[in-house]
């Protein structure tokens, strides 16, 4: 009787053994999937990448071009895709959450977590030759990002129909992660308002309105030269412009951007320290007909501490940019000033020595 049991034990035994091996097994690859899915392998194919938060809602979409929107209406900030790209690239797992923060962190991440998408652009039905029939966007990746981690280098994560919260990383970046999640549009938005070779500007109308004797007119005849008048009609003769300094000025049309676009919640707390008429209005018009407007705000030094001596009366560093008669924006004068210039900067003689006869 024992002889016989004893196999049947060692059966039973083994049997035991190789289903405890098989679920340890079958756990630490589940595991070890799940942490290796916070990154992607086919980053080239995302086609489209939607961030929803309580405060907004970002759609980004890739065009034929390789170029980005955003919301189907803007151009898209090639640095911050680049980042987000990179990071679903490289992204990596630091550590689980402890199992007394578990509960805690989970209630962050869904309250004030950004729920991201991401997809892929394929068919319903796949052709021979890559091609197909009937296009849709497939999620390939998902998760929801919660606050930077306590080392300011992570950020709190979870996967989609998880439960299990993680500090993810991108190994050797030591700069916070959560700012690259933003459901912000204007976060998003190329900050580059005017790109426009010498051979596009069609007419630059420059008001002055502190002075208006040093307001101007570019325009382009139809032989292709450049035209300069007076704020009252006057045209210019060529023998009395700088040709040098009005040939570089041409140039300085391209890569304008603005340090950051200001939402009316930062724009009311400016409010106060904004003056009210602008100091300079540019109205540039292209060679296709599109125009645009750029009005400058001076900003009072009271907006900010700064280390001015006290005669100060205007930041030297930043205006505030009305874009079109709409938007408004933080921009620097070390990237605005080569176009902010009054008419004396392109006259051999100044305004008002002009009609003296001195030479300036």
């Amino acid at each position: 009787m024992n002889k016989r049991i004893k196999p049947a034990f060692l059966l039973i035994a083994g049997l035991t053994a190789l289903t405890v091996y098989l679920v340890y097994a079958a756990f630490m690859v589940n595991r070890h999937a799940t942490v290796d899915r916070f990154s992607m392998d086919e980053v080239s194919a995302v086609s489209d990448i939607s961030l929803q938060k309580n405060d907004g809602v970002v759609n980004l979409r890739k065009r034929e071009n390789g170029f980005w929107i955003v919301n189907e209406q803007y151009h898209a900030d090639r640095v911050a895709i680049d980042e987000l790209l990179s990071f679903l690239r490289n992204a990596a797992v630091r550590r689980p959450v402890p199992v007394a923060l578990k509960e805690q962190i989970g209630r962050e991440i869904d309250s004030l977590g950004t729920q991201v998408e991401v997809y892929k652009r394929t068919y319903w039905i796949n052709l021979p030759g890559g091609l197909g029939l009937i296009p849709r966007k497939k999620r390939i990746h998902g998760f929801i990002a919660g606050n930077d981690g306590p080392d300011g280098e992570s950020v709190y994560m979870r996967l989609h129909r998880s439960s299990d919260p993680y500090e993810i990383y991108i190994p050797g970046t030591t700069a916070p992660l959560g700012r690259r999640f933003t459901a912000k549009e204007n976060k998003w938005r190329d900050p580059v308002v005017m790109n426009l070779s010498p051979g596009q500007l069609k007419t630059v109308e420059v008001v002055s309105d502190h002075s208006p004797d040093e307001s101007f007119l570019l325009q382009r005849d139809a032989a292709g030269g450049i035209r300069l008048f007076r704020h009252d009609g006057r045209e210019i003769p060529p023998e009395r412009i700088n040709q040098h300094r009005l040939t570089n000025y041409l140039r300085m049309f391209t890569s304008l951007f603005y340090e950051t676009l200001l939402s009316e919640e930062e724009l009311s707390g400016l409010d106060k320290w904004l003056f009210r008429d602008p100091f300079m209005g540019i109205k540039v018009t292209d060679t296709s007909g599109h125009e645009q407007l750029l009005r400058c705000y001076y900003l009072d030094v009271g907006h900010a501490e700064t280390l001015l001596p006290v005669y100060a009366k205007v930041d030297p560093n930043r205006f505030v940019l009305q874009l079109d008669e709409n938007e408004y924006a933080m921009a620097l004068f070390l990237v605005f000033n080569r176009i902010i210039r009054p008419l004396s900067f392109f006259t051999l003689h100044g305004n008002r020595a002009e009609e003296s006869g001195k030479i300036k």
